[in-house]
């Protein structure tokens, strides 16, 4: 698969925007037969070298990997009764697939056979076994000699013959054959492009560099270049295939590797009706699972956080005796949940709360001769008993010290009560243990943003037209603006103090790393778009997809 990029076009900017296709892999265009790697959306500033395009492959490998895993845990999860999601799972001839809570099917073409036969083929105990021969071997011990009589001749003047041929013993070697070697070679290398080098063996490492020297160079880099990797696969064809020329047993262990090597080697056979090597349809269901998952375990939409969509059910992360995305339509008993992606919570005030929990009396020490404090609980046994977290606050952070006639007076520092308050405000918005209703931390200063991924390009945006349906007849920014304007009003609705704000989350590509470069606003040169108010924000993909491949596989 890899040795396709050499040779591969890109399909991204307003070529990929206006197609309206949600695709993204390698696959062959149907008219001219060209072999097209398509990017996903936002990728306009790509650039168009086989470093980058290098990396960047490896990186979707490991998002797909990573992104199939939290599906199947999905499946897991939903088996054991602990979700309702109704995602449905199936293996087919081209690879993995399943349909989403939208009932749109999610497919990833082929299973990359080059890379996964290879990475999945590693075991040691079939190196093993292939090393291990048995020869005869002439080398004699002359000190135990006494142990071949019986199979001696004797001759006269008591002369002793013995026969070489009836010596000789079976004895095991232990030598790595070629075909393990080649393949150590090539799973060390994509190890290392996966960034996955603390878990090749070092067997493995030992393997490779044997037949580097043998038969490469001991620098000889697989993926260093387009030149390098198009050089050094004509050479392992050739190698592979006088490997395959000479070996006279070809047992089961031997086919294990020569058929990873052999798919490695001639990646670019395809059978896929759909002329698909590999990829995702509807890669909107990956980006929506990259964000959600970077944004509930990022700072600091992770301590903001007030509802998600998870697996298809909306999850509440503050209490809440309203719900206000719960409907009742037409007098109905069972009641109905929007969905939006996020919503956030900002600037609450815990400070009433605090009121009634606890009062600061502050007093001058006469041992220190400066200003201290004392928190008295207004119902102590409550805070001990329900809420011993904040009586502990307080006892860990007292100061003690002894007067002169015995007695221990026990006091806040000014330091110490400022954090006092900062831990009781965490815990109050802590959705471990909250105390109490958030409508209550709500003022006029509170705002709530309601957070929708949109798997679009900016140029949508601008290009936006009401009036317009595509080819199923729908118009989707028309209805997506539909649906965040009702979840504005439903919180309206219910926590009249608060001001509510809209954002379309699509993605970007940039060089750049950094935090700050990882949101950006845009301007929409749309009046009607605008009318709505909502925001479009560039998210930073590379930031985005690099946090979930470190972190995402761990649910």
């Amino acid at each position: 698969m890899i040795m396709l990029l050499s040779n591969i076009k890109l399909i991204k900017g307003i070529e990929r925007d206006r197609s309206h296709y949600s695709f993204v892999g390698i696959q062959r265009n149907k008219v001219n037969e060209e072999l097209e790697f398509w990017l996903p959306l936002g990728f306009e500033d790509f650039p168009e070298d086989f470093i980058n395009l290098k990396s960047f492959f490896f990186k979707m490998y490991r998002t797909f990997s990573v992104y199939i895993k939290r599906k199947e845990y999905e499946k897991l999860i939903q088996n054991q009764g602990i979700s309702k999601s109704k995602d449905g799972f199936y293996e087919s001839v081209n690879g993995f697939g399943f349909s989403n809570e939208d009932k749109n099917e999610i497919v990833l073409y082929s299973k990359i056979n080059a890379l996964d036969k290879i990475i999945e083929g590693y075991d040691e105990l079939r190196i093993g076994s292939l090393e291990k021969k048995q020869v005869k071997s002439n080398d004699i011990d002359y000190s135990k000699i006494h142990l071949y009589l019986h199979k001696s001749f004797f001759l006269e003047d008591d002369v002793v013959y013995l026969d070489d041929m009836n010596i000789s013993k079976n004895m095991i070697i232990q030598q790595s054959p070629p075909l393990v070697q080649l393949f150590c070679f090539i799973y060390t290398e994509i190890k290392e492009e996966l960034e996955e080098l603390a878990t090749i063996p070092l067997k493995a490492f030992e393997l490779a560099e044997n037949f580097k020297e043998v038969f490469l160079n001991t620098g000889t880099k697989l993926f260093e270049s387009e030149e390098t990797l198009n050089a050094t696969i004509c050479t392992l064809k050739e190698i592979l295939n006088d490997i395959d020329l000479f070996t006279i047993y070809k047992d089961e262990d031997y086919w294990h590797f020569y058929n990873a090597v052999e798919a490695f080697l001639y990646s670019e056979k395809n059978d896929n009706e759909d002329d698909i090597y590999w990829g995702m349809n509807n890669f909107y269901d990956v980006w929506e699972d990259m964000c959600q998952f970077y944004a509930l375990n990022n700072y600091p939409y992770s301590e903001l956080k007030w509802y998600a969509d998870i697996r298809g059910v909306l999850k509440s992360y503050k209490r809440s005796t309203i719900n206000p995305f719960e409907l009742t339509l037409n007098k109905e008993v069972a009641k109905r949940t929007l969905r939006p992606d996020l919503v956030l919570l900002t600037t609450v005030s815990t400070e009433k709360v605090k009121r009634n929990l606890y009062s600061v009396l502050p007093k001058f020490n006469r041992i220190t001769k400066e200003k201290t404090f004392k928190v008295k609980f207004n119902d102590y046994s409550y805070i001990k008993s329900i809420h011993p977290k904040i009586r502990n606050y307080y006892l860990n952070l007292l100061t003690k010290i002894k007067q002169e006639d015995g007695r221990m007076v026990h006091y806040l520092t000014e330091e110490s009560l400022h954090k006092f308050n900062d831990l009781v405000e965490s815990y109050l918005l802590s959705s471990v243990i909250p105390i109490t209703d958030i409508k209550d931390l709500m003022d006029k200063n509170s705002e709530v943003y309601i957070i929708d991924y949109k798997y679009l390009s900016e140029g949508s945006f601008h290009e936006y037209n009401e009036f317009s349906i595509d080819e199923d007849g729908n118009n989707k920014i028309k209805e997506d603006i539909k649906k965040q304007l009702v979840y504005e009003w439903s919180i309206q609705n219910n926590f009249n103090k608060v001001k509510t704000k809209s954002e379309f989350w699509i993605p970007s590509f940039t060089d750049s790393l950094s935090f700050e470069t990882c949101k950006k606003y845009i301007e929409i040169s749309n009046c009607k778009f605008n009318e709505s108010q909502i925001k479009v924000v560039k998210i930073n993909f590379n930031i985005v997809q690099n946090f979930y491949i470190k972190k995402g596989i761990y649910v």
